[in-house]
């Protein structure tokens, strides 16, 4: 993932990306990828994360995605789950189509589909987490306005 990191200059993320849940805070509260830039990156403005003012939590409260309670991360694969439109399959190679609800009880059941889920989630946050560290991640408008799209 490093190697990844170290060679990408930019990671454009869409609205969807920056409403999705990368992990929470110490008082339970669910935190979303708009928040984690608004805490690590605090000079950006409202304007340039777009949408809702964000309300980070008090610096320092938020926890690293690898230090997430097996709970917080039911509900992060949950809320990931849940944001897949309707009528919407994904394919997990070798082992078919499902849809999210059917994905939800795979995860419940902890079978392997499920467990493949959980980890695709949490490297996937993991990887934004590094990323708004190391300051490449930006907005659709930040891009847009610098011609990066």
């Amino acid at each position: 993932m490093q190697n990844l990191l170290d060679a990408m200059q930019e990671i454009v993320l869409g609205e969807i990306a920056l409403r999705h849940i990368i992990s929470f805070n110490d008082n339970g509260q669910a935190v979303t990828t708009r928040d984690l830039i608004a805490q690590a990156q605090p000079q950006r403005s409202e304007a340039s994360l777009g949408g809702e003012s964000p309300q980070p939590a008090e610096a320092g409260s938020i926890k690293e995605v690898g230090y997430l309670q097996d709970s917080e991360i039911d509900q992060i694969v949950d809320a990931y789950l849940n944001s897949i439109p309707t009528g919407r399959a994904l394919a997990i190679e070798g082992y078919g189509s499902f849809t999210p609800s059917q994905l939800k009880e795979e995860v419940r059941k902890k079978t392997a589909v499920g467990e493949e889920i959980k980890s695709t989630v949490l490297q996937y946050n993991r990887f934004i987490e590094e990323a708004i560290k190391k300051g490449v991640v930006k907005t659709e408008s930040e891009a847009a306005a610098t011609g990066a799209t």
